[in-house]
């Protein structure tokens, strides 16, 4: 593959973190969790994108002028919205990687091993860590017209189910693929558990 695409998904609502952005929260580093997921995805594609939610200023302070945004108009709707938005915006692309903002542990070497999985446009890579599959999911240019296409909160899962056969499951020691942010509570954990 000669052009990916990272997709950075932060168009969500951070209901159980509570009234704040959690994106804009830092970790015991002092970055804050939208720039370290972005960070270490833009270091292993050609081209990121970070969707976020219309409304959202804090995000869009976070995150431009460093990092391209785009803003979905129905990312209030789920995640497959977001996904579609972003996809929609880069049809040059040879192959996506799609990641959570809420996510900031996973490796640079992950996503760049995801990345090289998408050797063929049909190819569809996961990271699996403990027998346990994760993120970022790498998608090839043959299923473009599916992600666009995508809607609702399950995100490009009923694209993995229906082309299970070309999915590539990359192991990894990586345990960043499994750990999202969702609570304040989780972000001082992570944090007690790296010092």
């Amino acid at each position: 593959m000669t052009h990916i695409v990272g997709i950075l998904l932060a168009g969500g609502r951070s209901r159980r973190y509570g009234t704040k952005n959690k994106l804009t929260q830092c970790g015991a580093d002092g970055v804050a969790i939208g720039i370290k997921a972005a960070c270490a995805m833009a270091a292993a594609v050609d081209e990121l994108l970070v969707v976020i939610a219309p409304e959202e200023a804090s995000s869009a302070a976070l995150f431009a002028p460093d990092y391209p945004i785009s803003r979905c108009p129905t990312s209030y709707k789920g995640m497959g919205h977001s996904i579609a938005h972003g996809v929609l915006q880069t049809p040059h692309a040879d192959g996506w990687l799609i990641g959570l903002a809420d996510m900031p542990y996973v490796r640079t070497t992950t996503h760049l091993r995801i990345r090289d999985a998408l050797n063929l446009p049909d190819a569809i890579a996961r990271p699996m860590y403990d027998d346990r599959v994760g993120h970022p999911v790498g998608f090839g240019k043959e299923y473009y017209g599916e992600l666009i296409a995508l809607n609702g909160d399950a995100g490009a899962q009923s694209i993995i189910m229906q082309h299970h056969s070309a999915v590539v499951f990359v192991p990894t020691e990586d345990s960043g693929v499994l750990i999202d942010i969702d609570r304040p509570e989780d972000l001082a954990m992570q944090g007690s558990s790296q010092t």
